[in-house]
């Protein structure tokens, strides 16, 4: 409903209490000038920022993994645009949580089904593993872990991921 359509609904009810237009204008005149008044004082809150995404970069070399070894650990809601690992050996294990949802799987297991995938690529290239993950978005936490039953030392681990943070 308009300002207009509630001012003639006032105007109505108030003729039916009696009230004389000349009344009314001059009510209206008293509003009008305790709004001049009171409205500069009225204070509107500002809303707040939306979660801006604040990006992070981790690039690491030669990483020794013992058993087990964090690739990424994070909370709050995020997007793990892209995940790189180049290690010398095939013989480790991915840990995914995600949201409370868990996943393991070998390197061997992803090399196998990536040609179907469309976010995760494994693959050998010139001796080297290479397992990369791309697109993944959560909204209470992530985290990626590898396992080795023996010791290597990872080439590189790249990582590029929005977190969201209120500003």
């Amino acid at each position: 409903m308009s300002i207009q359509d509630e001012l003639a609904k006032l105007f109505e009810a108030l003729t039916r209490r009696g009230l004389k237009t000349w009344h009314m204008l001059v009510i209206a005149d008293m509003l009008k000038e305790s709004l001049r008044e009171i409205a500069p004082k009225i204070e509107v809150p500002k809303p707040p920022l939306p979660p801006q995404p604040k990006t992070s970069i981790i690039d690491a070399k030669n990483i020794t993994v013992k058993e087990s070894y964090d690739l990424l650990n994070l909370v709050g809601v995020g997007h793990l645009k892209e995940l790189l690992l180049i290690s010398p050996i095939p013989d480790f294990s991915l840990s995914l949580l995600m949201d409370g949802k868990a996943l393991r799987v070998n390197f061997s297991d992803l090399m196998e089904i990536s040609g179907e995938l469309e976010h995760i690529d494994a693959y050998e290239k010139d001796g080297k593993y290479v397992l990369r993950i791309t697109d993944l978005k959560w909204v209470e936490s992530l985290l990626i872990a590898i396992q080795t039953s023996k010791p290597i030392q990872l080439e590189r681990i790249f990582a590029n991921y929005d977190i969201l943070t209120l500003q």
